[in-house]
C-alpha cells in the first residue's frame, strides 16, 4: 500500500523509451554479435591452419608412398580420398617478350583473344583533371555518380 501514499508529483516518473535509447539498444545488439562474429572468426581461422598443415602432411605422404596409389592419381581409402587433380593450364610469357610481336601475332591468329579494356577508376580519377572529357562523356549519357551506403562501427 506504499502506492496509496504517493501522490503524482512524489511517484518516480516512468521513462518512456526513446527513439534514441531504441537505437542505442540496437547498436548494443549488434556489437554484441559483432564480438562473436569475431571469436568465430578466430576460432575458424585456427581450425584453417590446423586443416591446411595436415593438408601438407597427407601430400608430403602421397610424394613419399607414390606407390601406393598403384599407378593412379587418386588413393581411395574408407574415409575419403587423396590424390592429384590437373589444374587449370596457364599461358607463361617470358618477361622479354617482344609484346609488338605477340599482340600482332594474336590479333591475326585468334581475334577472339584480344580484347580492349578501359579502366573504369583510371577514368574516374582522370575525370577530376580533365573537365572536357568529362563534359564530352556526359552529353553521351556517361557520368560517375557515388551513393551513399548504411555502415555501423563499433567502439573496441
Amino acid at each position: 500500500m506504499s502506492n496509496a501514499t504517493q501522490t503524482p508529483a512524489t511517484r518516480p516518473a516512468k521513462s518512456a523509451a526513446t527513439p534514441l535509447s531504441e537505437a542505442t539498444k540496437l547498436l548494443l545488439k549488434y556489437a554484441q554479435i559483432d564480438q562473436e562474429i569475431e571469436k568465430a572468426k578466430d576460432f575458424l581461422k585456427q581450425q584453417k591452419e590446423q586443416q591446411d598443415a595436415v593438408k601438407a602432411q597427407l601430400q608430403a605422404w602421397s610424394q613419399e608412398n607414390a606407390t601406393e596409389f598403384g599407378g593412379k592419381k587418386t588413393l581411395g581409402l574408407n574415409i575419403g580420398s587423396i590424390g592429384f587433380k590437373a589444374g587449370p593450364r596457364k599461358l607463361v610469357l617470358p618477361l622479354d617478350l617482344n609484346l609488338k610481336w605477340y599482340m600482332s601475332t594474336m590479333e591475326a591468329e585468334l581475334p577472339a583473344a584480344v580484347t580492349k579494356v578501359v579502366d573504369a577508376k583510371l577514368v574516374i580519377t582522370g575525370l577530376d583533371h580533365n573537365p572536357d572529357l568529362a563534359k564530352a562523356l556526359r552529353k553521351r549519357g556517361i557520368d560517375v555518380t557515388q551513393e551513399d551506403y548504411f555502415t555501423v562501427s563499433i567502439k573496441k
